[in-house]
């Protein structure tokens, strides 16, 4: 099989691009592969962030590009994961009149959602379904610039007008059920959309003991919930807790953040591998859904167990009980007392470790996710492009 992988990485790297770099990895020991990638570094500032909103309803020479790829690469099927801002939806296009059948993964939630979170001054919002994504325009969703929404919107209505998502993307990937049942609210197929998570690579170590710290491994934003879990450990004054990752909250959180509290910023993955290893317990304190959280899953592979919000997607990964402790988004008070519990029941510790371990080879390991996105390349490739597909979705009944 040849699969043309497409991304357009970010300026700061995060969690899709990762997945793009190791599920393209794991793609090249059982298929052949080539990859298009643009990287939002290379951009002209201001210069270049105009010419690409103008661009973002769809372009020619991104159109004309793909075309001269497609013609060189000749795969079987394109994998898409971002295109957002500079390759826009002129790749779909390209791919539908050469005839090349598109998957493309739902990272996050820009197709409706300015922001691509769904967050917005500390909650959740949705107000854009229902009322169509000028909504955005009244709060300056993307980076709290007007005229940065605006040329997102715009680019978002003119996307639907054209039923681009309907008609262009023979198959979608959701990587919770929870983001797939988003999805069909916000309009896309049902029929389309295949539910697989993310994997992760089997750890560089496990857990040997159960270890004497929280960590928390992530961007330092609000939609994280990172202040409540600063919170949390200021009421735990003889724990401690560990963050890792960097991002805009980062100084405003070390200003609030007690002594117990330690940042570490960005940090490479085999410290981050060493220092999961060495907890008591994972925190993912999330107030925002999260379409899928690497990091769980990295945790459950070496044997750690994890903490939390029981919010979104994530009490999909995370079993309340078995391979961690849920909590309430926000609530202060329920992280202390899972948290304690976790610190002082050894043997809960361990089983939920134990049992997070079992679920990761039964779910989330790199084997387990080849077979799953082979699947879904062959459907995309059996069936005629842009028909229903009737999709298996391990177990969904949405």
């Amino acid at each position: 099989m040849k699969v043309l992988v497409i991304h357009n990485r970010y300026r700061q790297r995060g969690g899709e691009d990762s997945v793009f770099d190791s599920e393209t990895a794991l793609l090249r020991t059982c298929a052949d592969v080539d990859t298009w990638v643009v990287d939002n570094r290379d951009m002209i500032p201001v210069l270049g962030d105009a010419l690409v909103s103008l661009r973002l309803p769809g372009s020619s020479a991104r159109y004309r590009e793909t075309r001269r790829r497609l013609a060189k690469s000749r795969p079987d099927v394109v994998h898409v994961h971002n295109i957002f801002p500079q390759l826009t939806v002129s790749v779909f296009r390209a791919c539908l009149d050469a005839g090349v059948p598109v998957v493309m993964t739902l990272h996050n939630f820009r197709i409706w959602c300015a922001a691509a979170t769904l967050f917005r001054s500390g909650k959740i919002c949705e107000e854009c379904v229902g009322h169509g994504p000028r909504r955005a325009l009244d709060y300056s969703c993307y980076r709290r610039s007007y005229f940065g929404t605006a040329a997102v919107v715009r680019a978002q209505e003119r996307h639907f007008r054209d039923r681009v998502w309907q008609t262009q993307v023979d198959r979608f990937i959701a990587l919770t059920r929870f983001s797939r049942d988003r999805a069909i609210a916000f309009g896309l197929p049902a029929e389309k959309i295949a539910v697989k998570p993310n994997f992760a690579p089997e750890p560089a170590v496990v857990r040997t003991a159960i270890g004497t710290k929280a960590v928390y491994v992530g961007r330092l934003s609000e939609e994280k919930g990172v202040s409540v879990a600063i919170e949390a450990f200021r009421k735990l004054p003889g724990r401690q807790l560990v963050l890792i990752g960097g991002g805009p909250d980062e100084a405003d959180l070390r200003r609030i953040a007690p002594a117990n509290v330690t940042f570490l910023g960005p940090q490479p993955p085999g410290r981050v591998a060493q220092e999961l290893a060495e907890a008591a317990f994972l925190v993912f304190p999330s107030l925002g859904y999260e379409t899928f959280g690497r990091v769980l899953v990295e945790a459950m592979g070496a044997g750690i167990p994890v903490i939390a919000s029981r919010i979104g997607g994530t009490p999909e990964i995370v079993r309340d009980g078995e391979t961690g402790l849920l909590f309430t988004p926000g609530s202060v008070d329920e992280l202390c007392e899972v948290a304690e519990k976790l610190f002082v029941d050894r043997d809960m510790n361990a089983n939920c470790g134990g049992a997070g371990r079992i679920a990761y080879e039964r779910e989330y390991s790199p084997e387990v996710n080849r077979e799953l996105l082979l699947g879904i390349y062959r459907d995309a490739i059996t069936k005629p492009a842009n028909l229903p597909k009737i999709v298996p979705d391990r177990g969904d009944s949405a």
